[in-house]
């Protein structure tokens, strides 16, 4: 008799919608938006037994805008992006196949990097109001300073060790495509695109209260003429920004320390974070940290996060301040408040277009629901 693997395929996701007020450096909008506590997606989920302790997994996700009707690209006409909604392509954020067992998980698509991972180690708010995410704290080193910060790469692949005694490593891999023989442009038969390599190496350990992340992430820029994937599913379309005042450098280091403990009814969390020109020339050199802590009492979470970043080519320094509520309707629906402060003094976020800032303050505020499925 043939014994045939079990396939198990689920639909998963989350919706988040509600009121939010921005005053983005002087220019200020407010209604209904999204994503005011976590990102509005919806999951596909395909697990394959193959026997043996061997797994096939495919894992496909799309970021969703349920505040807007156009073909949905997961962002809406918003103040932070200076764009209209607009129409995109279904499957937008994290695609990947691989396989699993008691050698790890490996896993390729656009996969997202452990940066991304590392940053919600250190505080509650995930990548929403009041985390610090994409001003304070960054996920890609092409991104000096921007409206948003870079969670995955096109053509990536990821390796996920097994975890032994609470410890487990990452190694995440882009190959740098760079224009050859004088071409500005590249055919796509092969798949290939002028875009930056990405290297990513991390140490995780999860034991008990404790959870700490240590992540190196280097891109590499030179010889790319358009860097593609760099600022894949942001508003920038692929062009990395330097912070303001100098210059972009063609190869740069992220090292993220993030880490969290748990104390009875409280967790307190912090995060560390140095991005700096490895070239040597200064172009690019800052620092972040990031403090938190969070209470939880039955189905009310109240969270706080403060911290800073240093700008060090122009001694300039920009401060934050976030904090919030989120009430457990159910164990899949939540309201929530949420607010931050950030005075950009070092230009730590890029200038939107079509706007004229006035000062370096930035304000956010969203009173939501969340629904998750």
């Amino acid at each position: 008799m043939t014994a045939f693997a079990q396939t198990s395929v689920k639909l998963l996701g989350n919706i988040d919608a509600g009121y939010q007020s921005n005053d983005y450096k002087g220019n200020k909008i407010s209604g209904i938006n999204n994503n005011g506590s976590a990102t509005s997606q919806i999951d596909i989920e395909v697990i394959e037994d193959l026997g043996g302790g061997l797994k096939a997994k495919v894992w496909l996700e799309s970021d969703i805008n349920p505040v807007a009707a156009q073909a949905n690209t997961g962002y809406a006409s918003s103040i932070k992006s200076g764009t209209d909604a607009g129409g995109g392509t279904w499957l937008n954020s994290e695609q990947k196949v691989g396989l699993a067992g008691n050698f790890g998980e490996v896993a390729v698509g656009v996969v997202n990097n452990k940066t991304l991972a590392a940053n919600g180690t250190g505080q509650p708010f995930g990548t929403a109001i009041g985390s610090g995410y994409g001003s304070i704290i960054k996920a890609s080193a092409g991104v000096a300073a921007s409206t948003a910060s870079v969670v995955r790469f096109d053509n990536s692949v990821r390796y996920d060790t097994p975890v032994v005694n609470g410890f487990s490593g990452s190694v995440y891999y882009v190959a740098k495509q760079a224009v050859s023989n004088g071409k500005a442009n590249y055919s796509t038969t092969l798949g290939a695109f002028s875009k930056a390599g990405i290297n990513e190496y991390s140490v995780n350990y999860s034991n008990g209260p404790v959870n700490a992340t240590y992540v190196i992430q280097q891109a590499d820029y030179n010889g790319v003429v358009t860097p593609g994937a760099v600022d894949y599913n942001t508003a920038t379309a692929g062009v990395p920004t330097a912070v303001a005042g100098t210059a972009l450098t063609t190869k740069s280091s992220l090292k993220t320390l993030s880490a969290s403990y748990a104390w009875n009814a409280f967790t307190f969390g912090a995060t560390t974070q140095s991005l700096k020109d490895d070239a040597s020339t200064n172009a690019v050199n800052t620092k972040a940290t990031l403090g938190s802590v969070k209470y939880t009492m039955g189905a009310t979470m109240l969270g706080l996060t403060s911290g800073s970043l240093t700008n060090s080519v122009t001694n300039t320094k920009s401060t934050f301040l976030g904090y919030g509520a989120q009430y457990q309707l159910s164990k899949t629906t939540k309201v929530y408040a949420q607010f931050e402060t950030l005075n950009d003094d070092g230009g730590t976020v890029a200038a939107v277009t079509g706007y004229t800032e006035v000062g370096t303050k930035r304000t956010r505020s969203g009173l939501g629901v969340n629904v998750a499925f």
